[in-house]
């Protein structure tokens, strides 16, 4: 069924009129003011939750690696790019990543640090001669400039985005559409905690009036149970000073 435009106006209105509170359509109690306060709560838990998920979840993106030459370059290491030519002795392998970030929709995407491997065996004075693991690059490592220049140097805007380390580009579209989907489920899972609060309630003032009843019937205290025998003319209880009807 398609709502129009008039129609979806007249909701939205009845809908604003409720959340009035100077609308004698929605006084406030202790119900609504419970309802308001559940729906901010699940709105921030909301934001939360969609963040969280951004930060924790990756999914790969695509993968690429790059193959390089280092040459000497006096008090750095040029990275060139590598060849055809199989008598090479240095080289250098950087891994570009990218993942989607988020669940179940990527609400991001990650640029990841570059990851690094090389074999260096003519500069073992300025770096390790050997590694075959790739490692994650940091500002701290001595290929780190190198790298960075490389890539910068690269002709594709996807690689030069990894030459300023790890970069997230973030879906504010998806993320709003995620984490509203979010505040909804929680919302409706409030609704049910809300209404069991609601009769826990209703049943303890329940036990509470009954808990009275007795006690007025034992001609005792209806607060605190202090036995009025001969106290029939009190106006409170000398024990606890509640009044007595």
């Amino acid at each position: 069924m398609v709502i129009g435009p008039r129609k979806l106006f007249r909701r939205t209105r009845r809908w604003h009129q409720r959340l009035n509170y100077h609308s004698a359509r929605r006084p406030r109690t202790t119900w609504t003011a419970r309802v308001d306060i559940a729906l901010v709560l699940t709105g921030l838990l909301a934001v939360l939750t969609t963040y969280v998920l951004q930060a924790t979840i990756e999914r790969t993106r695509e993968t690429r690696v790059l193959d390089f030459h280092a040459v000497s370059g006096g008090d750095l290491i040029l990275l060139q790019r590598l060849g055809s030519d199989s008598q090479v002795r240095n080289t250098v392998h950087v891994q570009l990543e990218t993942v989607n970030a988020g669940w179940p929709l990527g609400t991001a995407i990650v640029y990841k640090a570059p990851s690094i491997a090389w074999s260096l065996p003519d500069f073992e004075y300025e770096i390790e001669p050997l590694s075959q693991k790739l490692t994650v690059m940091n500002s701290d490592m001595a290929l780190a400039s190198s790298v960075n220049t490389a890539l910068a140097n690269w002709n594709d805007p996807f690689i030069n985005r990894f030459a300023d380390g790890r970069s997230i580009d973030v879906s504010y579209l998806i993320f709003l559409i995620m984490t509203g989907i979010t505040w909804i489920l929680l919302w409706i899972i409030s609704l049910p905690i809300l209404a069991a609060i609601g009769v826990g309630e209703d049943v303890a003032k329940g036990v509470t009036q009954i808990k009275k009843s007795r006690r007025r019937q034992k001609n005792q205290c209806p607060r605190c149970g202090y036995d009025l025998q001969g106290l029939e003319f009190a106006a409170a209880c000398p024990e606890c000073g509640d009044l007595l009807q």
